[in-house]
């Protein structure tokens, strides 16, 4: 029996010092998941607050880089009674001050200041005519400024105007050729750091304090703006430091944890976090109490089981299987705990990633609740060939290619000015007149129940769209491979036959050619325009050969005017200088045949058809211009798609063969057509094919 009271007594010693090692190991690991929380929150708070200050600093830079600002020309109208020039003068740049100060909600004011300190402006005006200073040269910003000619961050003050905490962040202006011009000073609300600090606040007795290099408190999750400026965890701070440590603040024991913030043109700031040392630590306290019960417990049931050997042995054996299922449970916690750490650093980087992708592929365009387009990213500058400059201020309709109906857009326009999202594909037209499509999401922003802008991300399918479009034709080109097969075997061969017959009708009996002459004229007529659509049919399916000459282009265009039947009351006028190209003179006729055919049917009974000819470099630019009705928006993106045609009569595959020849000798033909005013085709060949 006294062995057996000897291993409890040994056993239970064991298993204190085991309870004992346990509740420390378990006490540092939750102090190191407590440190590694605020430490990120921290992190979190800082990287938005030096987000603002860099995002404020970039607009003013940018403010600075415009024309109107640069050079000040009211300069000589400052008046110091007014504390800079009259409202009404200078107003592209006020106009342009109180754009941003709406757009950009955090400044309450922007002035311009002139490089010996007088004020040149200050928007909105009423802050000008308020302000008590005219010359701003013994202020200490300025003097900083002065001598680094770089951008600075002033110290926090309060604003007499609002009465809130805000600080002045100034940037340097410079001319075209680099000369000093002055300075742009913002006043910049901290209003909105302070509302991130009160809604990061997770619990009631938590503090949050952000300070500036001068030890003002800029922000105060409880508004609190004297106290704690003497911890020692701020002066490490502001040091460029991080981390935590236990601090005493009138008797009371806090925990406190620091994170600098660098601020672009000042010394680094500090972040801090301050709680009740009991208040912070209530789970390690916790856990160190039930240590404590836990320890009791065993102390008394060794006790007990000196008295009650056999009675206890069964109880001290249920408590050990009770406490190894309860390291289990604890351990297999902490595993947990580690394990969605991961699982939360992992989705952070994949959202950083997936953002960096965005940035890179996509085509992104923000406009105001108008439509007008207020910033582009370089993407959308590239695809659609305009500078950012010719971009903002206009409206995406820039871009229209004439292939969407208005009840596309209008459609479009009625979900996003509702606050829905819309999703679709756009063909847009470039600066070039080059066509290219883009897959588009638009988003409404909405803030206080108001649409203030839209951002849509696009991305380019201009290659799938014309992979598609070339499998279309594609199969278009196999359908007239076998109609052109049946047409001349089916078509060809009797309609020869008809021909031969007319002919050899109309030779053996004069009489009767003669009385039925106008019949016979329109058989004719007939069979002839049968046969130019048979051969148009065949031409386009037939593989395309050049035969490449030194050829007379105004040979070339008399030839082809010779063969088209021109009415009376349409005037045609083309040029009469030589132009030498080297060519296929048939295909090229061919070419001629087809545009001016349509044209004249175009522009029926009375017209006027001018054709010019031009030569630039290496390369001759030909264009063919009718005064028919024009083409429809609609429909001119598809005159060349083969099989389409408007024409009652026609196979739709004319302009489809001229523009197959012309880029088989190396050019380009384009079309352009205003409603009412005409046609204007333009053909643009090189000179010389071994070019």
């Amino acid at each position: 029996m006294k062995h057996v009271i000897t291993i409890i007594a040994v056993s239970t010693l064991a298993l204190v010092l085991f309870i004992v090692f346990y509740a420390q190991e378990q006490v540092r690991q939750e102090t190191r998941i407590i440190d590694t929380e605020r430490i990120v929150s921290l992190k979190q708070i800082a990287s938005m607050t030096e987000l603002r200050f860099s995002d404020a600093t970039k607009l003013l830079q940018t403010l600075s880089k415009v024309a109107s600002v640069i050079n000040h020309a009211d300069a000589a109208l400052v008046d110091k009674r007014l504390h800079g020039v009259p409202e009404s003068n200078a107003l592209n740049e006020r106009n342009l001050f109180a754009k941003t100060l709406q757009t950009y909600g955090d400044f309450e004011s922007i002035t311009h200041v002139l490089p010996n300190g007088d004020t040149y402006l200050e928007e909105p005006y009423s802050y000008q005519k308020n302000n008590t200073l005219s010359n701003y040269g013994n202020t200490t910003w300025f003097i900083i400024m002065s001598s680094t000619l770089d951008t600075y961050v002033n110290p926090i003050t309060t604003s007499d105007a609002t009465g809130k905490k805000i600080t002045l962040i100034g940037v340097p202006i410079f001319s075209q050729n680099g000369t000093f011009s002055g300075f742009l000073a913002g006043t910049l609300d901290l209003g909105a750091i302070q509302k991130k600090l009160y809604n990061t606040q997770a619990y009631s007795d938590e503090k949050f304090l952000i300070i500036d290099s001068g030890r003002n408190i800029v922000a105060s999750s409880d508004n609190d703006t004297t106290s704690h400026l003497n911890l020692r965890s701020i002066s490490a701070s502001l040091s460029g430091g991080s981390g935590t440590s236990i601090d005493d603040v009138d008797g009371t024991k806090v925990y406190v944890s620091y994170y600098p913030l660098y601020i672009v043109g000042s010394s680094p700031w500090a972040i801090v976090l301050i709680q009740p040392y009991d208040d912070a630590f209530h789970e390690v306290n916790s856990s160190i109490f039930e240590s404590e019960i836990l320890i009791a417990a065993i102390l008394s049931v060794s006790s007990i089981s000196s008295f009650f050997i056999i009675r206890s042995f069964r109880a001290q054996h249920d408590l050990a299987i009770k406490l190894k299922e309860s390291n289990v449970t604890l351990e297999k916690s902490q595993e947990d705990l580690h394990a969605n750490h991961i699982t939360i650093q992992n989705y952070l980087e994949e959202i950083s990633k997936i953002k960096n992708a965005l940035d890179q592929s996509a085509i992104v365009a923000i406009t105001d609740r108008d439509g007008t387009i207020t910033q582009v990213n370089e993407n959308f500058c590239k695809i659609s060939k305009y500078s950012y400059k010719e971009l903002v201020g206009e409206n995406p309709r820039i871009l229209k290619s004439g292939y969407h109906t208005t009840k596309f857009y209008l459609e479009q326009w009625d979900a996003i000015s509702n606050g829905k999202i819309w999703q679709g594909e756009f063909k847009n037209r470039a600066k070039d007149d080059s066509f290219y499509w883009v897959k588009t999401i638009i988003i409404p922003h909405v803030k206080d129940g108001e649409i203030t802008e839209y951002v849509s991300i696009g991305i380019d399918i201009t290659k799938e769209k014309e992979l598609m479009e070339k499998l279309g034709n594609s199969q278009k080109l196999a359908t007239i491979g076998e109609l052109s097969a049946r047409v001349a075997h089916d078509i060809r061969n009797p309609l020869s036959i008809i021909k031969n017959n007319f002919e050899l009708m109309r030779y053996k009996d004069p009489k009767f050619a003669k009385k039925h002459s106008d019949a016979l004229e329109r058989i004719q007529r007939a069979i002839l325009r049968i046969t130019h659509q048979v051969d148009n049919v065949l031409d386009y399916v037939r593989p395309l050969t050049l035969t490449l000459k030194q050829e007379n282009l105004h040979t070339i265009m008399k030839s082809a005017l010779d063969k088209v039947e021109i009415p009376d009351k349409i005037k045609v006028r083309y040029f009469k200088n030589d132009v030498f190209l080297t060519c296929d003179y048939l295909k090229i006729e061919v070419v001629l045949i087809n545009i001016i055919t349509n044209a004249i049917q175009a522009m029926g009974m009375k017209g006027t058809l001018d054709i010019t000819c031009d030569v630039n470099d290496d390369n001759l630019v030909l264009e063919i211009r009718d005064t028919g009705p024009g083409i429809p928006e609609n429909i001119l993106p598809r005159i060349f798609d083969p099989l389409f045609t408007t024409k009652q009569i026609g196979t739709g595959l004319g302009l489809s063969s001229c523009k197959s020849i012309i880029e088989h000798h190396g050019g380009i033909i384009n079309v352009k057509s205003e409603m009412g005013t005409g046609t204007s085709f333009i053909i643009i060949l090189p000179l010389d094919q071994k070019k």
